[in-house]
């Protein structure tokens, strides 16, 4: 009984190591391996045949028919997919093997060869054929489609550079947009805020320089420079990244050409200008701010005056008039402040308590004259018409 087990084991490991050997055919069931002729697939997706190439393995399920066999070389002929092979076999081998295919003379066999290798040679032409086909008409595909972006980029950038022409000729490099924006003066030491646009002298991917209209005493308005970083927020606004894309080299030019120096000095030019501007509308000087009251039925009075005249005053004498609503005269008077007071300096005064009483309904006062007295001893009236307040 055990005789019989190991044999039984015995003819499984055979008939194992058997299909394990025919699985393919390789170096341990032949001498060698040639393609006759085989195609393989090349980068480009085309097939490229190869001849008489030198193989290690060829897998049994890729073998559609075995064709011939040449008994006195013991030569084993064989067709796959994409080559035509032959196979020198070993003798176990070759008596298992020669029963697939029929035994051919030598030239039978160089015949038949002949048609394989032909039918390989129509099918793979076939085939790149309509490869090719596909390639041509994908790289058609992609010619086409690149020449269409390559001239809707162009339609784009004549479209882009038309919109920039057009937007050239309708601004002014110097109108810049900005928007709710907040720039903090390097000069002023302060944030300005500006919610439409401002007049740009000039300007960096960074920095801005820009004109600005302030407001001076007397209501009057004079030109200031300011100079600024140029915060995110601004950068991000699209208006304004577009005004400096169009406009950049002509900003950066007027930019780069002024030092901080002429900045200086053209701000100080302007207040200047604004200070001659109120000597002409007021030689003799001006009201910075006054003010009254009648608590208690007592006048109370103050005010600040700006000295606009090159003579230094020595006396200010401002001269008042009380009343009620309808016009009713209450009080007048005065009140005399004591300089000195120089030219563009402003004097205050004030009295808290006065000699003037008046009756509980007043409620208004004007002021009717001032009479200044300057270090000369020259006086000047200037009366109610004339009188200059901020």
């Amino acid at each position: 009984m055990k005789k019989v087990i190991i044999l039984l084991l015995l003819s499984f490991g055979v008939l194992a190591s058997f299909a394990q050997a025919y699985s393919s055919f390789n170096m341990f069931n032949t001498n060698s391996i040639t393609a006759i002729v085989c195609y393989m697939e090349s980068p480009s997706g085309l097939f490229t045949s190869y001849y008489n190439r030198s193989c290690n393995d060829l897998p049994i399920n890729s073998i559609k028919t075995y064709y011939a066999y040449d008994k006195k070389g013991q030569k084993l002929y064989v067709e796959t997919a994409e080559g035509n092979y032959v196979i020198e076999l070993k003798d176990r081998d070759f008596k298992y093997f020669k029963k697939k295919a029929p035994n051919l003379r030598e030239k039978e066999i160089s015949d038949v060869v002949s048609k394989v290798n032909k039918k390989l040679e129509d099918f793979f032409n076939a085939k790149n054929a309509q490869i090719q086909k596909r390639i041509d008409e994908q790289h058609a595909k992609e010619r086409e489609e690149r020449i269409k972006k390559e001239r809707d980029d162009s339609l784009k950038r004549i479209k882009k550079q038309q919109a920039k022409d057009i937007y050239r000729s309708n601004h002014d490099f110097i109108h810049v947009p900005v928007r709710d924006c907040s720039l903090y003066c390097k000069y002023c030491k302060k944030n300005t805020d500006i919610s439409d646009s401002i007049v740009c002298y000039g300007s960096t991917n960074d920095s801005i320089i820009w004109f600005d209209r302030l407001y001076g005493d007397l209501g009057i308005r004079y030109t200031h420079i300011h100079k600024a970083y140029i915060p995110s927020t601004l950068k991000d606004y699209e208006p304004y990244k577009y005004h400096y894309e169009i406009f950049k080299d002509s900003l950066n030019k007027r930019f780069n050409g002024l030092n901080p120096g002429e900045l200086e000095y053209y701000n100080n030019k302007f207040f200047i200008e604004h200070m001659i501007e109120i000597k002409k509308i007021s030689p003799n000087g001006y009201f910075v701010n006054w003010g009254w009251d009648s608590e208690y039925s007592n006048i109370t009075f103050n005010f600040t005056y700006r000295n606009t005249n090159k003579k230094t005053i020595k006396y200010i004498e401002v001269f008042w008039r009380a009343s009620n609503d309808v016009g009713d005269v209450r009080k007048t008077g005065s009140f005399k402040g004591t300089g000195p007071v120089e030219e563009w300096e402003a004097g205050s005064w004030s009295w808290d308590h006065s000699h003037y009483y008046v009756a509980g309904d007043t409620s208004k006062m004007r002021l009717t004259k001032v009479i200044i007295t300057y270090m000369d001893g020259s006086r000047v009236v200037i009366p109610q018409a004339k009188i200059m307040e901020n």
